[in-house]
């Protein structure tokens, strides 16, 4: 297994599991279950939306959080096989709500963790910032600087001095509503890049659909972290069959 394969089953878990979960609710762009004001925020994700952090790499990764202090009682982890998607979706049909995750991509595997500490050396407490616009709420009407926990931590980890040699992933369903459709996006970040994939209504678009009769359409994105910013190095509407598993 390796980042790009884990982000596509992240995308595809959020396309299979997470968007049917709030079709139903939705007509004409926008899901009835949202008030003015949930947009950016997460006080309306239903409870069913699977969202989670990961944190990925070698096999390392375990003892350095925990010699860093942002993970306790190692020892008491326990990993579970995914050497296929799967393998990976029963995993997080298992578990319900919010979590957080460490996985070993060399030999595909993956344990729950019950807390991530947010601690972290004072120089990338400001990583957020350079986060695209419309990270955090499509329109761009709610800043980066409402970025949670979990985001913050995924910017964060590959920084860590102890693992800056490593290659260290971080990986997020997030919870967070980005867009009238009443879902969150999908994220990876690592040193030298980060990638985004969210949900877009576009009844006239004449690129391929993820669901036509509702005319949401998935976007990708790339970004390249070039003078401490991230640039846009491609951006795509894509569907299931264009994705590699």
């Amino acid at each position: 297994m390796n980042g790009d394969q884990l982000f596509n089953w992240l995308v595809k878990f959020q396309i299979e599991h997470n968007l049917p979960k709030v079709l139903p609710h939705i007509k004409d762009g926008k899901a009835d279950f949202l008030t003015e004001g949930d947009i950016g925020y997460d006080h309306r994700t239903p409870y069913d939306i699977k969202r989670f952090l990961i944190v990925a790499n070698g096999d390392t990764l375990v003892s350095k959080l925990a010699d860093s202090e942002m993970i306790s009682e190692p020892e008491k982890l326990v990993f579970n096989n995914i050497p296929e998607y799967q393998d990976f979706e029963r995993y997080f049909n298992r578990h319900n709500g919010d979590g957080a995750y460490i996985a070993h991509l060399s030999n595909a595997k993956i344990a729950r963790v019950m807390e991530i500490s947010n601690g972290h050396p004072r120089n990338l407490a400001s990583l957020y910032r350079r986060l695209p616009k419309h990270f955090i709420s499509l329109d761009e009407t709610v800043g980066v600087e409402e970025s949670g926990n979990k985001t913050r931590l995924a910017t964060r980890i590959p920084y860590l001095p102890n693992l800056m040699e490593d290659a260290v992933h971080t990986f997020q369903i997030k919870g967070t509503v980005h867009s009238k459709l009443g879902l969150g996006i999908v994220t990876h970040f690592n040193k030298e890049s980060m990638e985004m994939f969210y949900f877009d209504y576009a009844p006239n678009n004449k690129g391929p659909y993820i669901v036509e009769s509702k005319g949401i359409i998935g976007v990708h994105e790339k970004y390249q972290l070039r003078d401490s910013n991230y640039v846009l190095t491609e951006k795509k509407q894509i569907d299931l069959n264009e994705i590699n598993f």
